[in-house]
């Protein structure tokens, strides 16, 4: 099972991974254990980004610092969008695409326009 580990140095990141007991002890007055952490080698943001695209805007640019990251991407009707040159259709509905990445720099999205389109997604940093 993965967890989420939160430092209190860092309140809006956490980090994912697998804890595993790596010793056990106790006497009459102490129990201690020892936690092994094997956790992914990035920081994720506790609040998910939101890229809306209105109706009516076909091109936007979005600057992502870090990470790549593989968002939702959700709209209400069946619809297109490019993102960085690759073109996808998809239904009604909430998807994860893995054809749309949004790179570390600028990442273009071209829309045709005629529906709002909402990607999510929660940043990732070493």
């Amino acid at each position: 099972k993965k967890f989420q580990i939160y430092k209190s140095s860092e309140p809006k990141w956490y980090f994912e991974g697998r804890c595993a007991v790596k010793e056990y002890k106790c006497d009459k007055f102490n129990r201690t254990i020892t936690v092994d952490m094997h956790l992914q080698p990035f920081k994720i943001a506790r609040e998910e980004t939101v890229i809306e695209i209105p109706a009516g805007v076909k091109n936007m640019t979005y600057f992502n610092n870090w990470a790549s990251v593989v968002p939702y991407v959700e709209c209400e009707n069946n619809t297109s969008v490019t993102v960085n040159g690759v073109n996808v259709n998809f239904g009604a509905g909430k998807w994860k695409l893995n054809s749309i990445v949004f790179k570390n720099g600028e990442n273009t999205i071209v829309s045709p326009g005629t529906y709002k389109i909402i990607f999510t997604f929660r940043e990732r940093r070493l």
